[in-house]
């Protein structure tokens, strides 16, 4: 891919901010660092420094492309809450739809999602739905509050008491610290209610109740151990409703879209077709009518979703899911006077 003629931005507002130098070229599979230091004159060759710098914990990067006379973006990261040390991307490399927090940083090389090293009494966050509207009622309010589930998978019982879970790991680390009683068995699992109702916690049940809920639109959950040993860190995107997220197999560092909920048990059938693929052959704009085609599987079930700027809290439906009849699908939108509009596609149940 020849980039002469491409920027990369970390504001949407100014997309021309630093351009590629020209005859920069990245081969097939080729990895290619970029410093973000704000030191443009330092770039010799293929040694690229921009003219800004990456904000530190929350920020943007944004990928642009010459399309006719105007400037659009092909990929962006937005990114919040980051650690020192941590970085952020895609998980598995290369696609649009899965990115996460990663606890090693591996510039010029795959991303590697290993979270902590597992040693004694490692826990993983293993599970979790952040919109629950019909898949699991929680038993005292008998209403649907969101979950996620902790994981044992040594072979030593764990004891809970003192550690902390929280969905704000720089700003409030010992949000919520978990009370006596709660022992995860080896290889076994705990139920967490993210309902902000600690007070139904009860010696009577295992479930455990924390004072924070999660967002659909994209969170944090962290566990620490009670010295303030940061045990497993997960990051996950915006959700689709009633469906989960979670490591499979169990405990292990990839983190994939299940294909059923199974809270506080095995997680089972990580989906493996791969994620809905713009083509942007099949992108053409006719006045305020565009046309987008996307790569499909026969069968497989998709919702097109739309923002109009990128730093919008929501995604927002386009129409109702639709059933893929081949390999191509295409939709129309008119945009009439928005000055831009942003796309991506899901894959749902």
């Amino acid at each position: 891919v020849d980039l002469t003629g491409w920027y990369l931005a970390n504001q949407y507002t100014n997309l021309g901010q630093w351009a590629f130098p020209a005859g920069t070229v990245l081969g097939p599979g080729e990895y290619r660092v970029v410093w973000c230091d704000g030191q443009a004159g330092q770039t010799v060759g293929t040694n690229l420094h921009t003219n800004f710098r990456l904000s530190g914990g929350v920020g943007s990067v944004a990928l642009v492309m010459p399309v006719g006379e105007e400037l659009k973006v092909l990929d962006y990261l937005n990114y919040t809450n980051l650690a020192p040390g941590q970085s952020y991307g895609d998980y598995p490399d290369g696609q649009m739809f899965y990115r996460q927090t990663f606890q090693y940083a591996t510039p010029g090389s795959t991303n590697n999602a290993t979270t902590t090293t597992p040693q004694q009494g490692a826990v993983f966050i293993n599970e979790w739905m952040a919109s629950n509207t019909r898949t699991l009622q929680e038993p005292h309010g008998l209403t649907y509050e969101d979950w996620f589930e902790l994981y044992n998978p040594g072979e030593t019982a764990v004891d809970l008491n003192g550690y902390f879970l929280t969905d704000a790991p720089n700003a409030a680390p010992q949000k919520f610290q978990i009370p006596p009683g709660y022992v995860i068995p080896p290889r076994g699992f705990l139920l967490v209610w993210a309902d902000g109702a600690p007070n139904r916690n009860s010696s009577n049940s295992m479930e455990l109740h924390v004072n924070f809920a999660l967002s659909r639109n994209g969170d944090d959950i962290a566990l620490y151990a009670p010295d303030g040993r940061l045990v497993d860190l997960v990051t996950f995107g915006a959700q689709t409703s009633d469906v989960s997220q979670g490591r499979y197999p169990d405990g292990s560092a990839a983190i994939q879209t299940l294909s059923s909920p199974t809270p506080g048990r095995s997680n089972v059938g990580g989906q493996t077709s791969q994620p809905p693929v713009f083509n942007l052959g099949e992108v053409r704009v006719n006045g305020s009518q565009i046309n987008l085609g996307f790569q499909t599987t026969a069968g497989k079930r998709y919702q097109v979703q739309y923002k109009n700027r990128l730093n919008d809290p929501d995604w927002l439906n386009f129409g109702t899911p639709q059933t893929a009849a081949g390999s191509t699908l295409t939709v129309q939108d008119n945009i009439q006077s928005q000055p831009s509009r942003f796309y991506r596609v899901i894959e749902v149940p």
